[in-house]
């Protein structure tokens, strides 16, 4: 069997569990328990989180060398363009205002 380990958690707010003890820094202390008696559970967990990691920084890697080289590959989209630029910002802008005018004139919340 394997030993349970205890963490420690300061927050900054007032307490919402039962076994929550107050501290003098003004938080809160939150003990969580892990009581896992499988390794594999934990391994294949371990690697999942790698796996994750790995991708999260390989598609980081593939968009910033997109963004640096794009203009390179595709040199259309680089070139300054007000009317186009302008269509980018405004259009979101109108669509949020006229959806919430329609909600309004509906009488939803």
């Amino acid at each position: 069997m394997a030993a349970a380990t205890t963490h420690f958690m300061m927050l900054p707010s007032r307490p919402t569990a039962e076994k929550a003890t107050f501290s003098r820094g003004g938080g809160f202390r939150i003990r969580a328990r892990s009581d896992s008696r499988d390794g594999a559970v934990n391994d294949s967990s371990l690697m999942d989180d790698i796996r994750y990691v790995l991708k999260l920084g390989g598609g980081s890697v593939a968009g910033a060398a997109v963004i640096k080289y794009g203009s390179v590959l595709a040199p259309q989209i680089t070139k300054p363009n007000l009317p186009e630029a302008l269509f980018i910002i405004i259009t979101p802008v109108v669509a949020a205002a006229l959806i919430l005018i329609a909600k309004k004139l509906q009488g939803a919340p």
